[in-house]
């Protein structure tokens, strides 16, 4: 079978747990969700796909945490045009190969604090990160190292990283967005061979650091701003 939630406005907290079984894919967009949204994906038919949030249908919000728990090898796919928007955590709780996970656009509203945790083992990718908390007061915190492949728009809220759970810019990945109500409180680390400005600073202010193109696309720079009075 197969699974298409579409355009519902839910109150409480919501499980979607599938079948070993299904053969067709979970289509999920254009949904309000007031409480926690929990995905189980189990089916290891290769049409068995999960598609949230996709391209050219409405975004899905979350007013709670979400939680992904991805136990087959089979395309499981968040965003693509459009934005899974959440005002809580995002959990995800996974040892699949990372080839079959894409979290393209994941943006985090509101004003509660968002941890980001892997309770498995694969790395955590994410294409596009919209930081869209209400101002810097609200936090998001990375329980483990985010690798970021394309963007980060920089809107709103403070992403406090520490030395063994950072935020990591692949080569060729930017920001083409910064506010004075949203930086990296911690270090922040960017790989590849092209100029780049950390948007750094501690609790209470933002300090731009700016480097110019290294030689090798595998450079890697970490940086963390310290004020000193």
């Amino acid at each position: 079978g197969q699974l298409y939630f579409i355009e519902n406005i839910l109150n409480g907290n919501v499980v979607i747990l599938d079948s070993i079984s299904r053969v067709g894919p979970n289509t999920i967009y254009g949904n309000t969700f007031n409480g926690n949204l929990a995905i189980t994906t189990n089916s290891p038919e290769a049409g068995a796909e999960t598609f949230i949030s996709p391209s050219g249908w409405g975004a899905d919000e979350v007013l709670g945490d979400v939680t992904f728990n991805i136990n087959a090898p089979v395309l499981f796919r968040v965003g693509d045009g459009n934005t899974l928007r959440i005002d809580r955590d995002l959990n995800l709780n996974t040892g699949v190969d990372p080839s079959f996970i894409e979290l393209n656009d994941i943006t985090f509203i509101g004003g509660s604090e968002s941890h980001i945790r892997q309770l498995g083992t694969t790395p955590v990718t994410i294409q596009n990160l919209y930081p869209e908390k209400f101002s810097h007061q609200s936090y998001i915190i990375p329980e483990q190292n985010i690798y970021i492949t394309n963007n980060v728009q920089f809107f709103g809220g403070v992403i406090k990283t520490t030395p063994t759970k950072l935020i990591i810019f692949k080569d060729d990945a930017s920001i083409n967005q910064t506010s004075s109500e949203s930086w990296v409180w911690g270090p922040l680390k960017k790989i590849g061979n092209e100029p780049f400005s950390y948007p750094v600073g501690d609790s209470l202010r933002q300090a731009v650091f700016s480097i110019s193109a290294p030689s090798l696309a595998t450079d890697a720079f970490t940086v963390q701003y310290f004020h000193i009075n």
